[in-house]
């Protein structure tokens, strides 16, 4: 922005409209994306006085540039919900594209295509599908493969919109969002574009998935358009839109925690005032241990085993000797099936959920259910993780929650510098010094191997350094979301 504005001053100073105006083409763009209303509609006015101040529309080589602007400015407009503003200059600026273009130019093509955006905020979804049909006949006889992706990008959208609009076509409308959108995003992927306009498209079938209840994988595409958007042009309001979308699927996603809490609600905390209330004062209660449930990792993928409506009951040992074998009775009696979810527990799965003495509980993971007796030398770093991870739903007396916040505050500091120093000699020793040897060896599986184990340390080195605990494996990249960089 910075860099334009100084040189609209250089062109002032000169007396050079030709390039005034076409810095102020560019501020018209700029200003759009960054949805800075205000100064978008300056620099709109400006261009159109500069413009007209060239006498551009008496020259025949100047109707093009001045219905460039004209073009720009009613896009603009469009962009702020000023529709009559953009009508008049949309019409402005086909009025002398059919003086002096031929019927298949590709400028013809990027005015349909915005023509059909304001038809789509107005409403009319069958002329917007009409005017990206006739961008679209343009765009292919060209051969333009980027104006291709961004056709197909928009008819995506504007078939949602139409699906939403008429609900007897429905279904119909989304076989064609999924269609153009995948036609799209093909395209844009083909040339290496990751755009506004991709992420329009990613918006388009993320639509198409939602409205086929596969909610994650919409949630995932929301989320890839917005980091897309907010790397290139910040938190503008396509980024807003896009964010509106992921937060809608993300309240849809039924993730293992959620429907953990929802099960305690509705039948096991009654369970437990009913038949164990005098006791629920020396008990915890929650979802915490193994099982990606716990760290909220779940997909549609985790559903199939050791995964479904259940909870944990921890208890003290002489408590869990007392009233341990009747209450996992009690809890077995529990509704096996809640809100359409099955509780699947395979053998390796059994014994994570259900009532366990909190003892048992941490020494499965860390070897002790005692602090100050951690080795920390030899406790493994998933085992940390699972003791850490999941929600606590109830535990009045910390019998549980006492050992879980201590662990919670990492490593002693010591032991952490030691972690970082072993991640940095792996890193070294497989990435820097192993993988280039094994390619000089034409040994390349073995290279790939050095490779992935170097990645992976660098992924617990990742964790060390927010003093955080290294997940299993198989969560170590999913778990690099949540790090917080700041310690």
């Amino acid at each position: 922005e910075q860099f334009l504005l100084n040189e609209l001053e250089k062109a002032k100073k000169h007396d050079d409209m030709a390039l005034e105006l076409q810095i102020l083409n560019e501020l018209i763009g700029y200003y759009r994306q960054t949805s800075e209303k205000e100064r978008l509609l300056f620099v709109m006015k400006e261009a159109m006085a500069v413009a007209d101040n060239m006498d551009l529309l008496q020259s025949e080589n100047g109707k093009i540039p001045y219905a460039t602007t004209a073009l720009n400015v009613a896009t603009g407009y469009r962009s702020i919900g000023d529709l009559e503003h953009s009508k008049e200059y949309y019409s402005l600026v086909q009025n002398i594209y059919f003086q002096v273009l031929g019927k298949n130019d590709m400028l013809l093509a990027g005015l349909y295509n915005n023509m059909s955006l304001l038809y789509q905020e107005q409403g009319d979804f069958q002329n917007a599908m009409d005017y990206l049909l006739k961008a679209l006949d343009i765009v292919k006889e060209n051969k333009a493969g980027f104006e291709i992706a961004v056709t197909y990008a928009n008819l995506a959208n504007t078939a949602v919109l139409a699906a939403k609009g008429d609900s007897s076509h429905e279904n119909d409308m989304y076989d064609k969002v999924k269609e153009y959108a995948c036609e799209a995003i093909r395209c844009f992927e083909e040339r290496n574009t990751y755009d506004a306009h991709y992420c329009a498209a990613l918006s388009a079938l993320g639509m198409y998935y939602y409205h086929e209840e596969k909610y994650q994988k919409a949630c995932e595409l929301f989320q890839k358009g917005m980091d897309i958007v907010e790397s290139s042009l910040g938190r503008n309001t396509q980024y807003m839109r896009l964010k509106e979308n992921r937060d809608m699927c993300a309240d849809k996603i039924m993730t293992g925690l959620k429907l953990s809490r929802l099960y305690y609600d509705t039948y096991g905390k009654q369970m437990l005032k009913e038949q164990f209330g005098p006791y629920m004062s020396q008990m915890a209660v929650g979802l915490v241990g193994e099982g990606s449930d716990c760290f909220g990792y779940d997909d549609a993928v985790s559903m199939d085993h050791d995964w479904g409506p259940d909870f944990c009951i921890w208890l003290p040992d002489e408590l869990y000797d007392e009233i341990g074998e009747q209450l996992q009775e009690a809890y077995n009696k529990l509704p096996r099936e809640f809100r359409g979810y099955k509780r699947t527990v395979s053998q390796k799965g059994t014994g994570r959920r259900g009532v366990m003495k909190i003892s048992a509980f941490y020494e499965k993971l860390i070897g002790t259910g005692e602090y100050d007796r951690i080795d920390w030398q030899m406790v493994p770093d998933y085992g940390l993780k699972a003791a850490t991870n999941g929600e606590i739903y109830m535990d009045e007396s910390g019998c549980f929650s006492s050992m879980r916040t201590a662990l919670q505050s990492g490593y002693p500091e010591n032991i952490l510098y030691l972690k970082l120093a072993d991640d940095l000699a792996r890193i070294s020793q497989t990435g820097q010094y192993n993988y280039g040897r094994m390619l000089k060896r034409g040994s390349r599986i073995t290279a790939d191997m050095m490779l992935s184990d170097c990645m992976k340390q660098i992924m617990k080195l990742a964790h060390h350094m927010d003093n955080q605990y290294p997940p299993h494996d198989k969560w170590l990249y999913k778990s690099l979301e949540k790090l917080t960089g700041q310690t």
